[in-house]
């Protein structure tokens, strides 16, 4: 609303400053820098590129929020584990390029998520994203990404010990599930594709499947549904989005220094974002996009579970 001010409360005393806080500070750049997105594309656009890089849902149409949830990736509107992986990937890469070792590029990409998190506010999602994240650049940097298992145990006991009610919160039961399917379904899902489809289909199929499977009983839960199509939009509409992250968080690091490049992807980023939405829009069209789940019992679940172990083992005994 525009009201700032910071508030000390002592014994019989209560003291009203007009001093900033570091969040009202970083909420004001957050306001300048969605003002230079308007100045490149629409509002529907800039609103949407705002929430996917900062996070919130503020001006973004509603019709579009469905839309996303049909097609089930409406998490890449908000910042989680994707934006950070996505982040932390591209400067990892960039720094490797440059033939900085691996560790300290590793050590860049930690500052760096950092960094991201603190200009989100590390809201719940984000903190553990980033948590996450650091654990696994620090397995980077230290060779040892054959206990990412143990990585993750670390990160969901560290979270839990800070905030044990998370353990009954729906997006931490599904960040840690899906965090889980891509350590141990992913690697078998995308051997066994490998034969039937292209190699630039399988990575993306394989990411999806393997999240959605080791948190299908969760979804039938909470949801009632399985979108089927989403393996499709994960495929063609992601990327996309994924684009128009770096696209936007290129040009808010540049924007002081070299406006005019900036603006010109801003540009790009905003044709890429209404080239997704279309798309996003023509597969909710498609029929049998979900199916309809009943949500399953305490012995359903158990049975699901022990069967996906079962399959787990029985795919991979050497590693399992």
């Amino acid at each position: 609303r525009g009201v700032e001010a910071r508030i000390a409360v002592t014994s019989g005393t209560m003291i009203i400053s007009e001093e900033e806080s570091l969040f009202s500070r970083l909420e004001r750049w957050r306001v300048h820098v969605r003002t230079r997105l308007l100045e490149a594309m629409p509002d529907a656009d800039a609103s949407l590129v705002t929430g996917m890089l900062f996070g919130g849902y503020d001006g973004i149409d509603h019709q579009t929020v469905q839309d996303f949830s049909a097609t089930g990736i409406v998490h890449i509107l908000s910042v989680s584990g994707a934006h950070i992986a996505l982040v932390a990937g591209a400067v990892f890469w960039i720094m490797r390029r440059l033939s900085i070792t691996e560790k300290c590029s590793a050590l860049v990409a930690c500052m760096v998520m950092l960094l991201y998190g603190i200009i989100c506010g590390f809201s719940p999602p984000v903190s553990r994203s980033v948590i996450m994240g650091l654990i696994g650049m620090a397995a980077i940097g230290m060779g040892r990404m054959s206990q990412a298992s143990h990585a993750l145990s670390l990160a969901v006991l560290g979270m839990l010990i800070w905030e044990p009610r998370s353990l009954f919160d729906i997006s931490f039961q599904l960040s840690v599930g899906c965090t889980a399917g891509l350590l141990f379904i992913y690697p078998l899902l995308s051997q066994s594709l490998h034969k039937v489809l292209p190699a630039y289909a399988i990575s993306a199929l394989s990411t999806t499947l393997s999240a959605q499977l080791a948190v299908l009983p969760l979804l039938s839960w909470y949801f009632g549904f399985f979108s089927l199509i989403s393996l499709v939009a994960n495929i063609v509409v992601v990327p996309l989005l994924e684009g128009v992250i770096l696209l936007g968080l290129t040009g808010v690091v540049i924007a002081v220094g070299f406006p005019d490049i900036s603006h010109a992807l801003f540009v790009l980023a905003s044709m890429l974002t209404g080239a997704a939405v279309e798309i996003n829009r023509v597969l909710t069209k498609f029929p049998f996009g979900s199916v309809a789940l009943s949500g399953m019992g305490k012995g359903t679940c158990f049975v699901f579970y022990l069967s996906l172990f079962w399959f787990l083992c029985a795919s991979g005994k050497e590693k399992y």
